[in-house]
Protein backbone atom coordinates (compact mmCIF):
# COMPACT_ATOMS: atom_id res chain seq x y z
CA UNK A 1 0.00 0.00 0.00
CA UNK A 2 0.93 3.54 -0.31
CA UNK A 3 2.14 5.21 2.53
CA UNK A 4 3.72 3.88 6.30
CA UNK A 5 2.78 1.48 7.92
CA UNK A 6 3.85 -2.26 8.35
CA UNK A 7 4.24 -5.11 6.13
CA UNK A 8 4.91 -9.22 6.67
CA UNK A 9 6.40 -11.19 4.31
CA UNK A 10 6.31 -15.55 4.60
CA UNK A 11 8.67 -17.59 2.82
CA UNK A 12 8.59 -21.06 3.07
CA UNK A 13 11.89 -22.29 3.54
CA UNK A 14 12.16 -25.66 1.62
CA UNK A 15 15.49 -27.19 2.55
CA UNK A 16 14.81 -26.29 6.62
CA UNK A 17 10.84 -27.47 6.55
CA UNK A 18 9.76 -24.34 7.78
CA UNK A 19 7.99 -21.65 7.59
CA UNK A 20 9.17 -18.09 8.13
CA UNK A 21 7.71 -14.70 8.38
CA UNK A 22 9.70 -11.53 7.33
CA UNK A 23 8.32 -8.71 9.38
CA UNK A 24 9.09 -5.15 9.45
CA UNK A 25 7.97 -1.56 9.25
CA UNK A 26 7.53 0.38 6.03
CA UNK A 27 7.92 4.01 5.03
CA UNK A 28 6.84 5.35 1.81
CA UNK A 29 9.86 7.91 0.20
CA UNK A 30 8.07 10.07 -1.91
CA UNK A 31 10.95 11.54 -3.20
CA UNK A 32 12.07 8.11 -5.27
CA UNK A 33 8.74 6.58 -4.90
CA UNK A 34 10.06 3.59 -3.28
CA UNK A 35 9.31 1.89 0.22
CA UNK A 36 11.77 1.47 2.69
CA UNK A 37 11.47 -1.02 4.74
CA UNK A 38 13.15 -0.40 8.66
CA UNK A 39 13.18 -2.72 12.16
CA UNK A 40 13.17 -5.92 9.51
CA UNK A 41 13.10 -9.65 11.73
CA UNK A 42 12.63 -12.65 10.47
CA UNK A 43 11.18 -15.32 12.33
CA UNK A 44 10.38 -18.91 12.19
CA UNK A 45 6.54 -18.81 11.58
CA UNK A 46 5.95 -22.81 11.64
CA UNK A 47 7.43 -26.20 11.36
CA UNK A 48 10.78 -26.50 12.85
CA UNK A 49 11.76 -23.68 15.28
CA UNK A 50 13.87 -24.86 17.69
CA UNK A 51 16.86 -22.07 17.01
CA UNK A 52 19.93 -24.92 17.96
CA UNK A 53 18.56 -27.51 15.22
CA UNK A 54 21.30 -26.92 12.72
CA UNK A 55 19.75 -29.66 10.54
CA UNK A 56 16.63 -30.08 10.48
CA UNK A 57 14.61 -33.08 9.83
CA UNK A 58 11.30 -33.19 7.54
CA UNK A 59 8.60 -34.44 9.05
CA UNK A 60 4.63 -34.42 9.07
CA UNK A 61 2.57 -32.80 11.79
CA UNK A 62 -0.57 -30.63 12.30
CA UNK A 63 -0.57 -28.82 15.32
CA UNK A 64 0.83 -25.75 16.59
CA UNK A 65 3.60 -23.82 15.73
CA UNK A 66 7.16 -25.40 16.73
CA UNK A 67 4.65 -28.89 16.86
CA UNK A 68 3.89 -28.84 13.19
CA UNK A 69 6.01 -30.13 10.79
CA UNK A 70 6.39 -30.29 7.08
CA UNK A 71 8.55 -31.90 3.96
CA UNK A 72 9.82 -29.60 1.47
CA UNK A 73 6.89 -26.86 1.56
CA UNK A 74 7.11 -24.72 -1.36
CA UNK A 75 4.38 -22.74 -3.29
CA UNK A 76 2.02 -20.60 -0.74
CA UNK A 77 -0.12 -17.50 -0.59
CA UNK A 78 -1.96 -15.14 2.03
CA UNK A 79 -5.66 -14.65 2.14
CA UNK A 80 -7.00 -11.68 2.94
CA UNK A 81 -7.65 -12.63 6.17
CA UNK A 82 -4.29 -13.11 7.23
CA UNK A 83 -4.73 -17.52 6.54
CA UNK A 84 -1.39 -18.59 5.09
CA UNK A 85 -1.87 -22.18 2.81
CA UNK A 86 1.29 -23.91 2.08
CA UNK A 87 1.70 -26.42 -0.69
CA UNK A 88 3.87 -29.00 1.67
CA UNK A 89 5.79 -30.44 -1.32
CA UNK A 90 7.37 -33.53 0.15
CA UNK A 91 4.18 -34.42 1.91
CA UNK A 92 1.76 -34.47 -0.66
CA UNK A 93 -0.81 -32.08 0.95
CA UNK A 94 -2.16 -29.18 1.10
CA UNK A 95 -1.86 -27.38 4.84
CA UNK A 96 -3.25 -24.23 6.35
CA UNK A 97 -1.67 -21.70 8.90
CA UNK A 98 -3.75 -19.55 10.84
CA UNK A 99 -2.44 -16.18 12.09
CA UNK A 100 -0.55 -17.96 15.20
CA UNK A 101 1.13 -20.68 13.16
CA UNK A 102 -1.34 -23.46 14.17
CA UNK A 103 -1.28 -25.95 11.17
CA UNK A 104 -4.10 -28.28 9.68
CA UNK A 105 -4.30 -30.13 6.66
CA UNK A 106 -6.51 -29.53 4.01
CA UNK A 107 -6.35 -32.08 1.83
CA UNK A 108 -4.18 -34.62 0.41
CA UNK A 109 -2.49 -38.07 1.48
CA UNK A 110 0.51 -39.44 2.65
CA UNK A 111 0.98 -41.15 -0.25
CA UNK A 112 0.72 -39.82 -3.68
CA UNK A 113 -0.60 -43.01 -4.98
CA UNK A 114 -2.94 -43.53 -2.55
CA UNK A 115 -6.91 -43.84 -3.74
CA UNK A 116 -9.54 -45.31 -1.99
CA UNK A 117 -12.60 -42.60 -2.12
CA UNK A 118 -14.37 -45.34 -0.58
CA UNK A 119 -13.22 -43.95 3.12
CA UNK A 120 -12.26 -40.72 1.61
CA UNK A 121 -14.67 -39.96 -0.60
CA UNK A 122 -13.79 -35.71 -0.80
CA UNK A 123 -9.99 -36.58 0.13
CA UNK A 124 -7.42 -35.76 -3.34
CA UNK A 125 -4.04 -37.02 -4.21
CA UNK A 126 -1.06 -34.73 -5.14
CA UNK A 127 1.89 -35.43 -6.29
CA UNK A 128 4.40 -32.73 -5.13
CA UNK A 129 2.63 -30.17 -5.06
CA UNK A 130 3.75 -26.69 -5.30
Amino acid sequence: RNGNGTLALFVADTANHRIRKISGDVEFDPVSGEKIWSNVKVNCFSGRCDPLMNNPEPGFADGKQGKARFDSPRGLTVSSDGTVFVADTNNHRIRKLTQFGTVTTITGSASRFEVDSAKQPIQSHFNHPS
